[in-house]
């Protein structure tokens, strides 16, 4: 028999994706030879996702108040039974066969796995805009995704987060024990970046078309900018140390938005030229990345707006940042 395994799900107001996201959990533990059971934190969510919790049959949940992903995903880990967990994020759906795939790799001694998790680029403009920017990030494996085993050496090239990953739960409590942060509000902190670069420093993290699921992005505008404004501060958490990947964007990403800003201000025809030229440029490198016409000017088009949301997350994580020093 293989291991037992937990399925954690930290879940906060997402009223329309929990059934479904459980739904494809089930179906994917019924294909594989897993025991397995599920385990939904629920992080402070409104009344809508909670009716939607009790719709629910068959699933553990634990109730907390709204402390973050972070917190929401160790309390699930510490109460969890498998010897392996699985995290998955609420708006990540599992293909039916993948956990048929991957209980045959554990068993041949790959216990360690990321989601080859793709993003549902027909949902609307924005989803379309995350699967440019993720395709450009990660080039070397999804421009022909295959079986990639990887460490900390290379750590920063190839696609992870905690939205799907798998490991021994004694990997997962031990890389929460030594976590560190440049925050003390955890609400803010980047888990993927330090839980899974810890955990790769004692098995190679794997990733192949094989152990697949879909992420379902945010719809409205509103919530495109409050998450890229979230990733700008995660971004300085997960980066903001030197020999890092995108230390020198930490670096020069705050220089670079004042004088953006006060460029806008005193001159804003200029300011105008430069958010047009921004979008220009997000145009010809979505064009690079070979997506259509239609798919590029979106991109560009959207450029502008998620730069100024990033950036005001950066500065929220810089301020962070300067709090947990002092």
């Amino acid at each position: 028999m293989p291991p037992s395994l937990s399925i954690v799900i930290p879940l906060f107001n997402e009223p329309e994706h929990i059934g479904p996201t459980v739904a494809a959990a089930r179906d994917a533990i019924v294909a594989s030879p897993f025991e397995a059971e599920i385990v939904i934190v629920d992080d402070g969510s409104e009344q809508p996702t909670k009716k939607a919790l009790g719709r629910l049959e068959g699933i553990r949940v634990i109730k907390q108040d709204n402390r973050g992903r972070f917190l929401a995903r160790k309390a699930g880990i510490e109460a969890a039974g498998g010897e392996l967990i699985l995290l998955l994020d609420s708006r990540v759906r599992l293909d039916r066969d993948s956990l048929r795939w991957v209980a045959e790799r554990v068993e041949q001694g790959e216990r360690v796995w990321n989601g080859h998790c793709m993003i549902d680029a027909s949902s609307g403009p924005y989803a379309k805009f995350w699967d440019v920017l993720t395709h450009a990030a990660f080039p070397e494996y999804l421009a022909a995704p295959r079986h990639v085993s990887f460490g900390v050496e290379d750590y920063d090239r190839f696609p992870k987060g905690t939205g799907h990953f798998l490991a021994p739960r004694r990997y997962l409590l031990d890389a929460i024990a030594d976590f560190s942060s440049h925050y003390d509000d955890l609400r803010f902190v980047s888990d993927d970046t330090h839980l899974l670069r810890a955990v790769a420093g004692r098995e190679p993290i794997n990733i192949a078309p094989g152990f697949a699921s879909t992420y379902h992005s945010r719809t409205s505008l509103k919530q495109f900018l409050k998450h890229a404004m979230y990733r700008g501060t995660t971004f300085v958490d997960s980066f903001g140390r030197p020999g890092t990947r995108f230390f020198p964007v930490v670096v020069a990403a705050p220089f670079a938005s004042v004088i953006g800003l006060l460029m806008a201000l005193r001159f804003p025809r200029l300011g105008l030229l430069g958010a047009t030229s921004l979008a220009g440029a997000g145009t010809a490198f979505a064009l690079r990345a070979r997506k259509p016409m239609p798919d590029a000017l979106l991109f560009g088009a959207l450029i502008p707006p998620f730069a100024v949301a990033w950036a005001t997350g950066v500065w929220r994580g810089l301020a962070l940042m300067l709090r947990g020093r002092r």
